[in-house]
Protein backbone atom coordinates (compact mmCIF):
# COMPACT_ATOMS: atom_id res chain seq x y z
CA UNK A 1 0.00 0.00 0.00
CA UNK A 2 2.49 2.11 1.07
CA UNK A 3 4.52 1.83 -2.29
CA UNK A 4 1.48 2.61 -4.37
CA UNK A 5 0.89 5.79 -2.54
CA UNK A 6 4.94 6.65 -3.15
CA UNK A 7 4.56 5.65 -7.15
CA UNK A 8 1.08 7.85 -7.24
CA UNK A 9 2.85 10.79 -5.51
CA UNK A 10 6.22 10.73 -7.83
CA UNK A 11 3.69 10.47 -11.18
CA UNK A 12 2.29 13.29 -9.46
CA UNK A 13 5.03 15.55 -9.26
CA UNK A 14 6.65 14.39 -12.54
CA UNK A 15 3.30 15.00 -14.64
CA UNK A 16 3.58 18.62 -12.52
CA UNK A 17 7.13 19.57 -13.36
CA UNK A 18 7.40 18.39 -17.47
CA UNK A 19 3.78 19.15 -18.11
CA UNK A 20 3.69 22.78 -16.32
CA UNK A 21 4.76 25.70 -18.69
CA UNK A 22 8.24 26.38 -18.06
CA UNK A 23 9.71 29.71 -17.75
CA UNK A 24 13.23 28.84 -17.76
CA UNK A 25 14.12 29.12 -21.39
CA UNK A 26 15.89 32.51 -22.07
CA UNK A 27 14.06 35.49 -23.18
CA UNK A 28 15.11 37.44 -25.83
CA UNK A 29 16.06 41.30 -25.67
CA UNK A 30 12.64 42.15 -27.37
CA UNK A 31 11.02 40.27 -25.13
CA UNK A 32 12.62 41.13 -21.64
CA UNK A 33 11.94 44.97 -22.52
CA UNK A 34 8.41 44.66 -22.84
CA UNK A 35 7.91 42.33 -19.76
CA UNK A 36 9.79 45.59 -17.94
CA UNK A 37 7.41 47.72 -19.53
CA UNK A 38 4.37 45.47 -18.30
CA UNK A 39 6.19 45.71 -14.93
CA UNK A 40 6.46 49.17 -15.22
CA UNK A 41 2.99 50.23 -15.78
CA UNK A 42 1.99 48.05 -12.56
CA UNK A 43 4.60 49.94 -10.40
CA UNK A 44 3.36 53.09 -11.93
CA UNK A 45 0.13 52.53 -9.75
CA UNK A 46 1.99 51.56 -6.63
CA UNK A 47 4.20 54.62 -7.03
CA UNK A 48 1.31 56.93 -7.92
CA UNK A 49 2.17 57.98 -11.02
CA UNK A 50 -0.02 58.54 -13.09
CA UNK A 51 1.71 60.41 -15.84
CA UNK A 52 3.89 57.05 -16.15
CA UNK A 53 0.48 55.13 -16.16
CA UNK A 54 -1.01 56.92 -18.81
CA UNK A 55 2.59 56.86 -21.11
CA UNK A 56 2.36 53.01 -21.98
CA UNK A 57 -0.86 53.82 -23.99
CA UNK A 58 -0.26 54.43 -27.47
CA UNK A 59 -2.24 56.80 -28.92
CA UNK A 60 -4.53 53.87 -31.28
CA UNK A 61 -5.02 51.99 -27.83
CA UNK A 62 -8.16 50.14 -28.00
CA UNK A 63 -9.34 48.03 -24.78
CA UNK A 64 -11.38 45.31 -23.31
CA UNK A 65 -11.42 44.67 -19.82
CA UNK A 66 -13.62 42.26 -17.78
CA UNK A 67 -15.71 45.29 -15.95
CA UNK A 68 -16.15 46.85 -19.66
CA UNK A 69 -19.94 46.49 -21.61
CA UNK A 70 -18.00 47.14 -24.93
CA UNK A 71 -14.64 48.02 -25.87
CA UNK A 72 -12.84 51.15 -24.98
CA UNK A 73 -10.49 53.97 -26.74
CA UNK A 74 -7.53 56.10 -25.91
CA UNK A 75 -9.70 58.44 -24.26
CA UNK A 76 -11.55 56.97 -22.40
CA UNK A 77 -8.46 54.91 -20.97
CA UNK A 78 -6.68 57.88 -19.65
CA UNK A 79 -10.47 58.75 -18.15
CA UNK A 80 -10.30 54.97 -16.13
CA UNK A 81 -6.27 55.82 -15.31
CA UNK A 82 -7.42 59.31 -13.79
CA UNK A 83 -10.37 56.98 -11.68
CA UNK A 84 -8.52 54.94 -10.65
CA UNK A 85 -5.67 56.91 -9.64
CA UNK A 86 -8.35 58.96 -7.52
CA UNK A 87 -10.28 56.32 -6.09
CA UNK A 88 -7.96 53.11 -5.31
CA UNK A 89 -4.54 52.33 -4.53
CA UNK A 90 -2.52 49.49 -5.53
CA UNK A 91 -0.81 48.23 -2.82
CA UNK A 92 0.78 44.62 -3.94
CA UNK A 93 1.16 42.96 -7.22
CA UNK A 94 2.60 39.69 -8.03
CA UNK A 95 2.65 38.75 -12.18
CA UNK A 96 3.19 35.63 -14.03
CA UNK A 97 4.12 35.61 -17.21
CA UNK A 98 2.99 32.69 -19.53
CA UNK A 99 4.49 34.00 -23.19
CA UNK A 100 5.46 36.96 -25.00
CA UNK A 101 5.44 36.27 -28.70
CA UNK A 102 7.23 38.94 -30.92
CA UNK A 103 5.93 39.33 -34.73
CA UNK A 104 8.23 42.59 -35.82
CA UNK A 105 7.39 45.59 -33.71
CA UNK A 106 4.50 43.74 -32.33
CA UNK A 107 4.75 42.24 -28.87
CA UNK A 108 1.45 39.95 -27.76
CA UNK A 109 1.59 38.78 -24.03
CA UNK A 110 -0.20 36.62 -21.56
CA UNK A 111 0.03 37.13 -18.23
CA UNK A 112 -2.01 36.89 -15.33
CA UNK A 113 -1.93 39.28 -11.47
CA UNK A 114 -3.06 38.88 -8.38
CA UNK A 115 -3.58 42.77 -6.98
CA UNK A 116 -4.14 44.32 -3.64
CA UNK A 117 -5.84 47.10 -3.36
CA UNK A 118 -7.51 49.55 -1.01
CA UNK A 119 -10.27 52.12 -1.79
CA UNK A 120 -9.86 55.70 -0.74
CA UNK A 121 -11.97 54.73 2.19
CA UNK A 122 -9.24 52.33 3.17
CA UNK A 123 -10.96 48.72 2.58
CA UNK A 124 -9.00 46.17 1.04
CA UNK A 125 -9.96 44.11 -1.76
CA UNK A 126 -7.94 41.29 -3.78
CA UNK A 127 -8.37 40.60 -7.46
CA UNK A 128 -6.82 37.58 -9.85
CA UNK A 129 -7.15 38.55 -13.24
CA UNK A 130 -5.90 37.24 -16.67
CA UNK A 131 -4.37 39.35 -19.33
CA UNK A 132 -4.11 39.47 -23.32
CA UNK A 133 -1.84 42.85 -23.83
CA UNK A 134 -0.52 44.25 -27.23
CA UNK A 135 2.32 46.46 -27.78
CA UNK A 136 3.85 47.91 -30.47
CA UNK A 137 7.27 49.40 -30.53
CA UNK A 138 7.31 53.03 -31.53
CA UNK A 139 10.24 54.98 -31.83
CA UNK A 140 11.92 52.82 -29.28
CA UNK A 141 9.25 52.54 -26.86
CA UNK A 142 6.58 49.35 -26.32
CA UNK A 143 3.18 51.31 -26.48
CA UNK A 144 0.08 49.38 -25.71
CA UNK A 145 -1.89 49.00 -28.52
CA UNK A 146 -4.67 47.01 -26.73
CA UNK A 147 -5.47 45.11 -23.25
CA UNK A 148 -8.27 42.62 -22.57
CA UNK A 149 -8.85 40.91 -19.01
CA UNK A 150 -10.75 38.27 -17.52
CA UNK A 151 -11.59 37.43 -14.45
CA UNK A 152 -9.68 33.83 -12.94
CA UNK A 153 -11.35 31.69 -12.13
Amino acid sequence: MKNSIKKVIAAGVILVLFCSPSFAQEWTKNQKEVWSTVNNWWQAYVDGDLSEAKSIYAEDFRGWHASDYAPTSYDKALEREEYSFENRNLVFFKLHPFAIDIRDDIAIVFYSSEVIEKDKNGSGKTAKKKWVESFQNQDGKWLCISSTSFDRL
